[in-house]
């Protein structure tokens, strides 16, 4: 299906209205729908100058080129904070600051931002995530590259020795070391001269070509025979696919820790890059050459043949060939061997560490023991733990797929004599259900209070449908409490999913960025906690989406009136991937969505793995979530949608989100005794509250308590919560809170439900 499956295409039922921030010039060739939760926003939002993160590299546009930083580097580390701090290692730009920059095209995994010269001349950042490189491309333009602190030599000559002399060096690739002690290699594309001093390398005007800068982590020889064999290989476009019914894909315990009565089923995820490849390109064995002496030409040690056996078995592996015979900017191919990424912890591997398939240019991976010493990882690091270097731009990952339901994988305990619940008990859980039926009416008049209200209301109803299997004796009372909900469910929600004017806040359809928005929160961007700037969407809808799957349950016809409203929220939040393709031919243009009006699942770092929370507010720490638990409830309600309206396809793609994010927490935001991702102190928390792409805190929004942090995480508390929360994990969590409870009495009511619940 080209749309999310099974909603009505073109079909918005909500009162249109324009935005009034317009798209600004940064947004380039991006028309609507603008994918307003993309892991590269901050180039488009406020001034577009905060940074952006692609694993190992962060990024900031800048009048002076494109800034770029390894922050790793920089990393600091307390008991509540791990930050990778920003700062411009090097600035890849031209010999006259840029006057503006703009979006290209974008797809699920890159994107191009093109920055304009004062001049003719002017250059394109090709950015890509998990790439070891930083890419600029060319077109008539001064190349100039400085870096942040003074360089110390060039090609192994001290910067010293060509003082007052012809500084000039020529080549294809320049080993740079940098006075605090950083390595950097720097490769173009065609032969360059460049002039070398202290404060940068330049080169003349009318260059069309890319330079590609790469830091050298210490301790990692290898490397360097990886970095030179695949810089002529650039990722320039990507796609993702997604596999939901893999019947020869077995998911195992050793993997996936699952309990035997869950049905779990497996998954592939496949990124296909796009790959230029440069022609003239030797894989660093032309080296360089410097004119630094008598002006006779000199050819400067070449670093890649360090380790000339690595790169010889490399070349022989994976029948490296330079000099294709066509220019990159005309061609590029899919499937090639020729292209070096680095991947997160989280990316497993389809038929393990190692891929060798019938088809030798589908995947193939260098050895995960490559910049491991002594057990412990020595090559890129980013704010998610150790990156692997990973060759092939075809790459098939394995996950679990949950088959979620309304109710519990695992049944209530009924007596094995009668089948029921104790009389006692049932009769006290009922009156318990009365009151709390009647305790919090949906009243909120913004769009996240309101939709914890109706989906607690909801969770209510499934609730009472459970005892009413348990219980004949209690069968009218729990009758009269079901009847009850859903009338107040169906008054409360109905206002909401016909736009009302009549009511103090509502839902309309922003016809200039493409989505469901609050009334409020067009007209104050702080309103319903961003939601008119598209925060939190998946938060927001995922409750509305989960109530009206519960009234559709148990009223079909319900969906005949208000089914469009619904297709809209679950279009807003999780649109389906487009249709296979490695991109589009034209790489000038970004991959369309599939759907014309609403983003490919807004919110979701493909990745990443999981989604960010953060719309169209610059973010400081790049993107950001908070609760990981709220967004596993939004794609949860997304399948149980699909479950209730009988739409198997719209089931299984909310499984697939689901089962992605829930994957995506237990590595990020889960902190158990074998996680490896962040170091000692912050480590021991157990538990991420905010989660950046350049910072993690154990802190929330609104407090730093551990019932904040931890509950923030496993709210709401629905049968998803047992896949998210493996039970090893929990028994490592509960002592870890109880003790930094001791001093914090006493716990709100709200958080000592959650995390009651969570402890059984």
């Amino acid at each position: 299906s080209a749309l999310t499956p099974g909603v009505s295409p073109g079909v918005v039922p909500f009162t249109s209205s324009p935005h009034p921030q317009k798209p600004s010039s940064l947004w380039g060739a991006i028309s609507r729908p603008y994918p307003t939760g993309a892991w590269w926003t901050n180039f488009v939002v406020g001034n577009g100058d905060q940074q952006v993160v692609t694993h190992p590299y962060s990024f900031k546009a800048a009048s002076n080129g494109l800034q770029v930083s390894y922050s790793a580097w920089r990393r600091i580390t307390s008991s509540r904070t791990l930050v990778d701090i920003f700062a411009p290692d090097w600035v890849m730009g031209a010999d006259q600051e840029s006057q503006d920059h703009y979006v290209v095209r974008y797809d699920p995994l890159t994107v191009h931002v093109y920055f304009v010269g004062t001049s003719t001349g002017g250059f394109k950042a090709l950015l890509a995530k998990g790439s070891p490189y930083a890419t600029i491309e060319y077109s008539r333009a001064a190349p100039l590259l400085r870096p942040m602190v003074p360089i110390a030599s060039v090609n192994g000559v001290g910067l010293n020795t060509l003082e007052g002399s012809n500084n000039l060096m020529n080549g294809q690739r320049f080993d740079v070391v940098l006075s605090n002690g950083q390595r950097w290699l720097v490769y173009s594309s065609f032969p360059i001269a460049f002039e070398v001093t202290k404060t940068g390398l330049s080169a003349p005007s009318g260059f069309k070509g890319m330079l590609r800068l790469a830091f050298v982590p210490s301790g990692c020889p290898d490397l360097v025979d990886l970095l030179d064999a695949y810089a002529g290989g650039v990722p320039v476009a990507a796609s993702v696919e997604a596999d939901l019914d893999d019947p020869a894909l077995l998911v195992t315990k050793n993997v996936f820790e699952m309990a035997p009565e869950w049905d779990v089923h497996g998954a592939t995820v496949t990124f296909d890059y796009s790959v230029m490849e440069w022609p003239e390109w030797k894989g660093g064995a032309s080296g360089a050459t410097d004119a630094s002496s008598a002006g006779q030409s000199a050819v400067v040690e070449d670093k890649s043949q360090s380790s000339p056996t690595i790169l010889q078995n490399l070349r022989h592996r994976l029948g490296f060939e330079s000099g294709l015979g066509k220019t990159y900017r005309n061609t590029y191919t899919t499937k090639t061997r020729n292209l070096l990424m680095l991947s997160l912890p989280h990316h497993i591997w389809k038929d393990g560490p190692e891929i060798y398939t019938s088809s030798a240019t589908d995947y193939l991976m260098p050895s995960d023991d490559i910049c491991v010493q002594d057990g412990v990882p020595a090559g890129y690091q980013s704010i998610k733990g150790s990156l692997r270097p990973k060759v092939g731009s075809h790459w098939v990952m394995v996950q679990a797929m949950y088959s979620v339901d309304f109710v519990a994988p695992r049944p209530l305990r009924v007596s094995e004599v009668t089948g029921q619940l104790n009389a006692t008990s049932v009769e006290t859980l009922v009156e318990q259900l009365r009151q709390d039926a009647l305790a919090v009416p949906p009243i909120a008049t913004d769009s996240y209070n309101f939709g914890k209200e109706v989906s607690r209301l909801a969770n209510l109803l499934v609730i009472a449908a459970e005892f009413k299997k348990v219980s004949v004796t209690n069968a009218d009372a729990l009758d009269k409490i079901e009847s009850g909900i859903v009338q107040r469910l169906m008054k409360a929600i109905a206002p909401w999913l016909q736009s009302s004017p009549e009511v103090p806040n509502t839902l309309l359809f922003d016809e200039t960025y493409g989505g469901v928005v609050t009334r409020n929160g067009l007209q104050d961007k702080q309103a319903d906690y961003g939601n008119g700037w598209y925060n939190d969407h998946h938060f927001h809808y995922g409750y509305f989406i989960y109530a009206a799957a519960v009234l559709v349950k148990f009223h079909p016809d319900w969906a005949s009136t208000y089914g469009l409203a619904v297709d809209s929220l679950v279009r807003d939040i999780a649109a389906q991937l487009p249709e296979s393709g490695n991109g589009p031919e034209d790489l000038s243009r970004s991959q369309p969505a599939a759907d014309p009006l609403f983003p490919t699942a807004r919110q979701k770092d493909w990745f990443d793995g999981h989604s960010w929370a953060s719309g169209l507010f610059p973010q400081g720490n790049g993107k950001s979530q908070e609760s990981s638990s709220e967004a596993v409830n939004a794609y949860y309600a997304v399948s149980l949608y699909g479950l209730a309206t009988g739409n198997a396809e719209l089931q299984k793609w909310g499984s697939f989100l689901l089962s992605s994010e829930i994957h995506a927490a237990q590595y990020y935001y889960h902190i158990g005794r074998d996680n490896t991702i962040y170091e000692p102190p912050f480590s021991a928390s157990r538990m991420v509250g905010n989660l950046g792409a350049g910072d993690v805190t154990a802190s929330t929004w609104f407090g730093d308590k551990p019932e904040y942090v931890h509950g923030i995480q496993a709210l709401p508390v629905r049968p998803f919560t047992e896949f998210l929360f493996p039970p090893s994990y929990v028994r490592q969590e509960i002592p870890i809170l109880i003790n930094a409870l001791e001093g914090w009495q006493p716990i709100e009511p709200f958080w000592q439900g959650i995390l009651g619940q969570l402890e059984a």
